[in-house]
């Protein structure tokens, strides 16, 4: 999770708030499509789009693609992540 934090955050997250933003961003995670799911967890573990691409049967542009579209989505301003992990707006 913490690859997915500093894609979002960048390294402004203190210790206290990374278990919150931690906390939200699974809960945030859960709601997207499984498929981008699979992706953003396998990237956040150091997974190369070619590993991804491997795993998931998909081309590694569509996991690029997918990654992508997930961070936007949990980037949204709807979503809570922002407050619980204090980063910048």
């Amino acid at each position: 999770m913490s690859r997915i934090l500093s894609m979002l955050f960048g390294d402004h997250v203190e210790f206290a708030d990374r278990r919150a933003a931690t906390r939200a961003a699974r809960r945030e995670m859960a709601t997207l499509d499984p498929q981008i799911q699979q992706v953003l967890k396998c990237r956040d573990r150091g997974d190369t789009y070619a590993q991804v691409a491997a795993k998931t049967g998909l081309k590694r542009d569509k996991v690029r693609q997918l990654e992508a579209k997930g961070l936007r989505l949990l980037r949204q301003p709807s979503r809570r992540i922002r407050q619980a992990g204090g980063g910048r707006p």
